[in-house]
């Protein structure tokens, strides 16, 4: 069982911003909190430490050496150790460091989509993004950096958009190449005339969710077989075959299946369809490759980072139909998920906090 004081003190603190969501306090108090948590944590915090610690002692110059694998590092990542270390030698500083490029840029996707703090700072805190920083952190690292650059996306700048997303992928994770799929996604959803109707996303999200108990058993063998076809794919095959609770997964699977569909039934049709469409698609993708592995799970997170402002937009929304119920249901929901995976199973590999 995980366990930690210091993160249900953060939760406390974003509950109290929920009761009193007009006042700033809670939240400027969330977020230097966690600011601190993340800054001056212990390195047995996070999951995947000890290779970042091998590789941070290991490199000394921008010349790569052949003894480490330079297709599990990206340049930018390793310069950014070789700049580091003309000043300092401290590696827990280093990794605290990483944090702030991720935090800073979804304090930025909150801000330029101008909805409550102290929702979105929950629904960003309960739903797991928080801790992901404290594991996988090149990748969220690179994931805030391009949220930081949404606004381009909204106002059609498609091309700088598209460029920032290829550079911040090459430097820091290139997994995040998934954020050009947003590009088209938001050309044919800003027409006026484009609409898919709820019972075909009611369509895709059970599919996704049915496709966990015969995907393991048809499409395993299929999607390795594949790969194999693909330069460097056995870096990637841990995505298919990987390891990990799957029941523990399953559980969460079930939860973002039944809260998408009644966020679906809920939703105004008029309003925000990107982001609707892309927090569908992200359910699908979490039930999909959580049929191969739990780190397969991991790809539909760029789509998923679209929760932190869909579900306040909604909540405060007066189009929102039986909107009481849907910030009751919301609310238990990210309570719940927050439970459910970092106390009952920690599914999301999370350590207890130690400060440093």
């Amino acid at each position: 069982m995980f366990f930690s004081e210091e993160y249900i003190i953060v939760l406390v603190i974003l509950l109290m911003g929920l009761f009193f969501y007009k006042t700033k306090i809670f939240p400027i108090a969330a977020i230097v909190y966690m600011a601190i948590l993340a800054l001056f944590r212990a390195s047995s915090v996070g999951t995947d430490v000890e290779t970042y610690r091998e590789l941070f002692y290991y490199v000394k110059t921008f010349k790569f050496n052949s003894s480490i694998d330079m297709e599990h590092w990206e340049p930018g990542y390793v310069c950014a150790i070789v700049i580091f270390k003309w000043f300092s030698k401290d590696y827990l500083l280093f990794i605290s460091l990483i944090f702030l490029p991720f935090f800073l840029g979804v304090l930025k996707f909150i801000k330029d989509s101008k909805v409550n703090y102290a929702f979105a700072l929950f629904v960003f805190y309960t739903l797991g993004f928080y801790f992901l920083s404290l594991n996988i952190m090149r990748q969220m690292m690179a994931i805030g950096l391009i949220m930081a650059a949404f606004p381009l996306l909204y106002k059609k700048k498609y091309v700088k958009f598209a460029v920032i997303t290829i550079v911040v992928s090459y430097l820091f994770h290139k997994s995040e190449f998934l954020f050009l799929f947003l590009i088209p996604l938001h050309y044919l959803l800003s027409k006026p005339n484009v609409q898919m109707k709820k019972r075909m996303l009611y369509i895709i999200i059970l599919s996704s969710f049915l496709f966990f108990y015969i995907g393991t058993y048809i499409l395993k063998d299929v999607v390795l077989s594949f790969m194999s076809y693909m330069p460097g794919s056995e870096r990637y095959d841990v995505y298919v075959i990987g390891w990990g609770d799957y029941m523990a997964n399953n559980g969460t699977s079930i939860a973002y299946t039944l809260f998408s569909i009644f966020l679906v039934y809920v939703k105004n049709g008029k309003s925000h369809k990107f982001e609707t469409y892309m927090f569908v698609i992200a359910i699908a993708l979490y039930n999909i490759f959580n049929t191969f592995s739990v780190y397969g799970s991991r790809v539909f997170i760029d789509f998923f980072v679209i929760a932190i402002m869909l579900i306040p937009q909604m909540i405060f929304d007066k189009e929102t139909k039986h909107r009481k119920m849907f910030i009751f249901i919301s609310i238990v929901f990210c309570i719940g998920s927050f439970l459910y995976r970092y106390i009952m199973n920690n599914t999301g590999d999370v350590n207890p906090y130690i400060f440093r």
